[in-house]
């Protein structure tokens, strides 16, 4: 039991970390993100579109392993496109499950433009929101396609396997 207990509380821990690499796209140009959670991409950023494109296409895999996961798999989680206002934020949601045709879940980190949303609040979407899926086997981590887009230099691809086990090979877009 404390195994479990421990197991959640890491998947938890690594999703709010990661909850702030969730991306915000916006109407006109990337802008910078202050002190926000959040990563502002430009809308149609080619290297983020290819990794939503990737994510979108291992979809089957990927619920086929969440409905049968080994023991040594956890923190399954698919990240969601929302309207905010003008704008499209992306957040992740945990403990997902289909019926009639809808996805369900709960929101794994604080949407920073939703303010009627907070984490852990129950969310009902369609597949066609999904843009990314993850979750943890062992030590390593799984999915994260637009994780890895964020990572535009070694440094970065360095801190997200050295952080969160997450191997995203060379930098995005090089």
């Amino acid at each position: 039991m404390r195994t479990a207990r421990r197991d959640m509380l890491r998947t938890a821990l690594i999703l709010a970390q990661l909850g702030a690499l969730s991306t915000a796209s916006l109407a006109n140009e990337a802008r910078p993100a202050s002190n926000s959670a959040v990563v502002d991409v430009a809308v149609g950023d080619p290297v983020m579109e290819a990794a939503k494109r990737k994510a979108r296409s291992t979809l089957p895999e990927y619920f086929a392993i969440a409905a049968n996961p080994k023991p040594t798999m956890q923190g399954f989680a698919v990240k969601v496109g929302m309207k905010a206002h003008a704008q499209m934020e992306f957040i992740w949601v945990a403990a997902v499950e289909k019926k009639d045709g809808k996805f369900h879940g709960r929101l794994a980190n604080q949407p920073k433009g939703i303010p009627s949303l907070n984490r852990g609040d129950a969310v009902t979407f369609a597949e066609a929101d999904i843009v990314d899926w993850m979750y943890i086997e062992g030590d390593r981590m799984r999915g994260h396609y637009t994780t890895c887009a964020l990572a535009r230099t070694p440094r970065m691809v360095e801190a997200f396997r050295a952080n969160y086990g997450l191997d995203c090979g060379a930098p995005a877009g090089l």
